[in-house]
Protein backbone atom coordinates (compact mmCIF):
# COMPACT_ATOMS: atom_id res chain seq x y z
CA UNK A 1 0.00 0.00 0.00
CA UNK A 2 1.37 3.43 -0.92
CA UNK A 3 -0.90 5.46 1.33
CA UNK A 4 1.99 7.67 2.47
CA UNK A 5 2.19 9.01 -1.10
CA UNK A 6 -1.09 10.80 -0.41
CA UNK A 7 -0.17 11.98 3.09
CA UNK A 8 -2.12 9.22 4.79
CA UNK A 9 -1.05 7.56 8.03
CA UNK A 10 -0.54 3.78 8.13
CA UNK A 11 -3.44 3.46 10.59
CA UNK A 12 -5.90 5.30 8.34
CA UNK A 13 -8.68 3.24 6.77
CA UNK A 14 -8.79 4.28 3.14
CA UNK A 15 -11.86 3.99 0.93
CA UNK A 16 -11.72 4.85 -2.75
CA UNK A 17 -14.22 5.90 -5.37
CA UNK A 18 -13.14 6.03 -9.01
CA UNK A 19 -15.58 7.21 -11.63
CA UNK A 20 -17.44 10.00 -13.29
CA UNK A 21 -18.87 12.52 -10.84
CA UNK A 22 -22.34 12.46 -12.30
CA UNK A 23 -25.59 10.54 -12.40
CA UNK A 24 -25.90 7.48 -12.09
CA UNK A 25 -22.78 7.00 -9.95
CA UNK A 26 -24.24 8.20 -6.61
CA UNK A 27 -20.85 9.45 -5.48
CA UNK A 28 -22.63 11.97 -3.23
CA UNK A 29 -23.47 9.01 -0.94
CA UNK A 30 -19.80 9.11 0.12
CA UNK A 31 -20.52 12.21 2.22
CA UNK A 32 -22.97 10.14 4.25
CA UNK A 33 -20.44 7.30 4.53
CA UNK A 34 -18.02 9.87 5.96
CA UNK A 35 -20.64 11.03 8.49
CA UNK A 36 -21.54 7.48 9.51
CA UNK A 37 -17.88 6.49 9.90
CA UNK A 38 -17.28 9.48 12.18
CA UNK A 39 -20.30 8.56 14.32
CA UNK A 40 -18.85 5.10 15.02
CA UNK A 41 -15.29 6.36 15.50
CA UNK A 42 -13.82 4.89 12.31
CA UNK A 43 -10.83 6.96 11.17
CA UNK A 44 -11.76 6.91 7.50
CA UNK A 45 -10.15 8.73 4.61
CA UNK A 46 -12.10 8.88 1.35
CA UNK A 47 -10.19 9.29 -1.89
CA UNK A 48 -12.33 10.38 -4.84
CA UNK A 49 -10.81 10.10 -8.30
CA UNK A 50 -12.82 11.41 -11.22
CA UNK A 51 -14.31 14.42 -12.86
CA UNK A 52 -17.72 15.47 -14.05
CA UNK A 53 -20.55 17.91 -13.54
CA UNK A 54 -20.69 17.35 -9.76
CA UNK A 55 -16.98 18.01 -9.18
CA UNK A 56 -17.22 21.72 -8.33
CA UNK A 57 -20.14 21.20 -5.96
CA UNK A 58 -18.30 18.37 -4.18
CA UNK A 59 -15.17 20.52 -3.80
CA UNK A 60 -17.26 23.35 -2.35
CA UNK A 61 -19.04 21.02 0.05
CA UNK A 62 -15.78 19.44 1.23
CA UNK A 63 -14.40 22.92 1.96
CA UNK A 64 -17.59 24.39 3.46
CA UNK A 65 -18.11 21.41 5.78
CA UNK A 66 -14.42 21.24 6.70
CA UNK A 67 -14.01 17.68 5.44
CA UNK A 68 -10.63 18.41 3.83
CA UNK A 69 -8.75 16.19 6.29
CA UNK A 70 -11.00 13.21 5.53
CA UNK A 71 -12.23 13.56 1.96
CA UNK A 72 -9.86 14.17 -0.94
CA UNK A 73 -11.04 14.88 -4.48
CA UNK A 74 -8.26 14.39 -7.01
CA UNK A 75 -10.03 15.00 -10.32
CA UNK A 76 -9.19 12.89 -13.34
CA UNK A 77 -6.04 10.83 -12.65
CA UNK A 78 -4.48 7.49 -13.44
CA UNK A 79 -6.26 5.38 -10.79
CA UNK A 80 -3.52 2.79 -10.29
CA UNK A 81 -1.66 4.56 -7.46
CA UNK A 82 -4.98 5.12 -5.72
CA UNK A 83 -5.91 1.45 -5.95
CA UNK A 84 -2.63 0.62 -4.23
CA UNK A 85 -3.36 3.13 -1.46
CA UNK A 86 -6.90 1.87 -0.79
CA UNK A 87 -8.26 -0.69 1.63
CA UNK A 88 -11.56 -0.89 -0.27
CA UNK A 89 -13.39 0.45 -3.30
CA UNK A 90 -16.89 1.86 -2.85
CA UNK A 91 -19.17 1.83 -5.89
CA UNK A 92 -22.71 3.08 -5.09
CA UNK A 93 -24.02 3.33 -8.67
CA UNK A 94 -27.69 3.18 -9.58
CA UNK A 95 -26.74 1.68 -12.93
CA UNK A 96 -23.53 -0.14 -13.80
CA UNK A 97 -22.65 -2.98 -16.12
CA UNK A 98 -19.50 -4.98 -15.81
CA UNK A 99 -17.49 -2.48 -13.79
CA UNK A 100 -14.01 -2.03 -15.18
CA UNK A 101 -13.15 0.08 -12.12
CA UNK A 102 -14.21 -2.77 -9.84
CA UNK A 103 -12.17 -5.28 -11.86
CA UNK A 104 -9.12 -3.00 -11.85
CA UNK A 105 -9.33 -2.50 -8.09
CA UNK A 106 -9.72 -6.24 -7.53
CA UNK A 107 -6.72 -6.92 -9.78
CA UNK A 108 -4.74 -4.68 -7.40
CA UNK A 109 -5.96 -6.65 -4.37
CA UNK A 110 -8.68 -4.20 -3.33
CA UNK A 111 -12.06 -5.64 -2.31
CA UNK A 112 -15.19 -3.85 -3.47
CA UNK A 113 -18.48 -2.87 -1.96
CA UNK A 114 -20.92 -2.15 -4.74
CA UNK A 115 -24.59 -1.93 -5.39
CA UNK A 116 -26.28 -4.89 -7.06
CA UNK A 117 -26.39 -3.67 -10.59
CA UNK A 118 -25.99 -5.79 -13.69
CA UNK A 119 -22.54 -7.31 -13.90
CA UNK A 120 -22.13 -7.42 -10.15
CA UNK A 121 -22.26 -11.20 -9.80
CA UNK A 122 -19.52 -11.63 -12.42
CA UNK A 123 -17.05 -9.97 -10.07
CA UNK A 124 -18.29 -10.12 -6.50
CA UNK A 125 -18.31 -13.39 -4.62
CA UNK A 126 -20.20 -12.36 -1.50
CA UNK A 127 -17.98 -12.04 1.54
CA UNK A 128 -15.05 -13.51 -0.38
CA UNK A 129 -13.98 -10.87 -2.93
CA UNK A 130 -16.20 -8.09 -1.64
CA UNK A 131 -19.84 -7.39 -0.96
CA UNK A 132 -22.86 -6.14 -2.81
CA UNK A 133 -25.99 -4.51 -1.49
CA UNK A 134 -29.34 -3.44 -2.95
CA UNK A 135 -29.46 -0.04 -4.62
CA UNK A 136 -30.58 1.82 -1.52
CA UNK A 137 -28.86 4.80 0.09
CA UNK A 138 -29.25 3.83 3.75
CA UNK A 139 -28.34 0.21 3.10
CA UNK A 140 -25.21 1.21 1.20
CA UNK A 141 -24.05 3.69 3.86
CA UNK A 142 -24.52 1.19 6.70
CA UNK A 143 -22.86 -1.59 4.70
CA UNK A 144 -19.90 0.67 3.85
CA UNK A 145 -19.16 1.38 7.50
CA UNK A 146 -19.53 -2.30 8.37
CA UNK A 147 -17.38 -3.35 5.38
CA UNK A 148 -14.64 -0.87 6.24
CA UNK A 149 -14.68 -1.72 9.93
CA UNK A 150 -12.78 -5.02 9.71
CA UNK A 151 -9.32 -4.54 8.22
CA UNK A 152 -8.46 -8.24 8.50
CA UNK A 153 -11.53 -9.18 6.45
CA UNK A 154 -10.67 -6.51 3.88
CA UNK A 155 -7.17 -7.93 3.52
CA UNK A 156 -8.49 -11.48 3.08
CA UNK A 157 -11.03 -10.32 0.53
CA UNK A 158 -8.36 -8.32 -1.29
CA UNK A 159 -6.22 -11.44 -1.75
CA UNK A 160 -9.24 -13.40 -2.98
CA UNK A 161 -10.31 -10.53 -5.26
CA UNK A 162 -6.94 -10.44 -6.99
CA UNK A 163 -6.96 -14.21 -7.38
CA UNK A 164 -10.46 -14.14 -8.92
CA UNK A 165 -9.43 -11.58 -11.54
CA UNK A 166 -6.17 -13.35 -12.38
CA UNK A 167 -7.91 -16.73 -12.74
CA UNK A 168 -11.12 -15.70 -14.51
CA UNK A 169 -10.49 -12.59 -16.54
CA UNK A 170 -7.48 -13.31 -18.68
CA UNK A 171 -7.06 -11.68 -22.07
CA UNK A 172 -7.60 -15.04 -23.81
CA UNK A 173 -10.84 -15.70 -21.92
CA UNK A 174 -12.27 -12.29 -22.59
Amino acid sequence: MSASRFGLAPADRVALFVGRLDYPKNEHWLFDVDDAARRVGLDLKLLIVGEGPHEAAHRQRIAAERRGQRMFLFGHQDPRPFYHAADALLLPSIREGFSLVCAEAMACGVPCLRTRTSGCSELIEEGVTGRSVPIDHNTFVAAAVDFLGDIDALRRMGVAARRRIVERFTFDRQ
